[in-house]
């Protein structure tokens, strides 16, 4: 593709602040996508991986199959998450080595090498901004010798060994890893997401499962509830007669503590030890039926809230995969646009620093690549924020 004859950087690093146009524009990739993919990570780095683990959260179930297939769904789930990494694990990596986003090479988890890029790309435009501000000293003939001479030296700047021409190319190269990278975790994420979906959708075998289990434990509840009203009715008028025919009992007691003192007493018959034994049986289930309701509707809502995030958060990797191709495509104009300047224009024109400054918008070049290196700075420091979790259905804060 043709190029252009100018210095100022393509569209499509920087994106205009949602919070309004007297804000500083953001970094490309620091898009709801971005946020919207760390939200799906740190839920589902919550998810049980095993049946103990699910059944110590959510209860039992008949089927120990339906928990097995469950957690294998939720363990491909998580398993991605912990690949992918987030800002406490970055936090973490950064403590063992506080060289690890300067290193040449990317690091392993996506999370860590997304901000690694940024970091890489924040280099990149503030050698830009950087080289682009010294083109007054470097052009000045002083410095350079006749304009011929000079413009040799700025060609050496753009298309040389290190020069821009190079370093374009580089971040380039750079990109297209970590399109390659996300691209695998994208093309792992939708069968899981798929296969997941089958267990929390709405109409999903195992949801109704849940809900059944739910109403079940809700009737239970008000059976036992009615049991042991009726076992503690029955052992206090069992008690209640024992105790009137015993006067000497009740004068012992004072009238205060009659139940106990009663059985202390050895009074009651077998009919009020059956009651009590009855009531505390009733009391036990009904407790076990209020846990069991209480962890269905934890899993209910746990599944609720996969079902809601797992369409968002797989079209949110596509939309941040679509977004690196974007960027690349900025780098690649920028190599281009340097090497039409470098082979379209006479070394005269080129050593003119008057020329170069209006006719490749110097100024706005050296600004733009600036904003550009300011706002990935920004991007790398927000991905140290970590943030706190809330349940699906809990209250929002204010």
């Amino acid at each position: 593709m043709a190029g252009t004859a100018t210095l100022v950087p393509p569209a499509g690093l920087v994106v205009s602040n949602p919070q309004g146009t007297d804000k500083k524009p953001l970094f490309a990739l620091f898009t709801s996508d971005w946020l919207r993919m760390q939200s799906f990570i740190a839920q589902t780095m919550q998810l049980p991986i095993t049946q103990g683990n699910f059944e110590d959260k959510y209860g039992k179930f008949s089927s120990e199959q339906d928990i097995a297939d469950v957690v294998a769904a939720m363990a491909k789930i998580q398993g991605l998450s912990a690949q992918f990494g987030d800002p406490q694990k970055l936090i973490d990596e950064l403590k063992n080595d506080p060289t690890i986003l300067q290193s040449p090479n990317p690091p392993k988890e996506l999370y860590i090498y997304i901000v690694w890029f940024a970091t890489k790309l924040y280099e990149a435009a503030n050698s830009y901004h950087q080289t682009l501000g010294d083109f007054e000293q470097l052009l000045n003939p002083s410095n350079c010798g006749t304009p011929a001479e000079c413009g040799e030296v700025l060609k050496t700047i753009l298309t040389g060994q290190g020069g821009l021409q190079s370093t374009a190319a580089d971040m380039v190269t750079k990109t297209n890893a970590l399109i390659q990278a996300m691209a695998g975790f994208e093309q792992q994420l939708k069968p899981a997401v798929d296969e997941m979906a089958t267990y929390t959708s709405d109409d999903a075998t195992f949801m109704k499962e849940v809900e059944a289990d739910i109403g079940q434990d809700a009737t239970d509840i008000k059976t036992y509830t009615a049991a042991a009203a009726a076992a503690y009715k029955s052992w206090e008028d069992y008690t209640i007669a024992a105790v009137t025919v015993s006067l000497g009992l009740m004068i012992f007691s004072g009238g205060l503590a009659w139940p106990a003192a009663a059985v202390a007493a050895g009074v009651l018959g077998h009919d009020a030890v059956e009651a009590r034994e009855a009531y505390d049986k009733a009391e036990s289930n009904l407790h076990a039926a209020e846990k069991d309701k209480q962890q269905k509707m934890t899993l209910k809502n746990d599944l609720g809230g996969l079902n809601h995030s797992m369409p968002a958060a797989s079209a949110a990797a596509s939309a941040f995969l679509k977004k690196l191709q974007e960027v690349m495509g900025v780098w690649e104009n920028t190599a281009t646009n340097i090497a039409y300047i470098a082979d379209n224009f006479t070394v005269e024109k080129l050593g003119d620093l008057n020329w170069v400054m209006q006719a490749l918008d110097l100024h706005k070049a050296t600004e733009d690549w600036q904003q550009i290196a300011a706002a990935t700075q920004e991007y790398t420091a927000s991905s140290l924020v970590t943030y706190t979790l809330l349940d699906f259905g809990a209250k929002l804060p204010s």
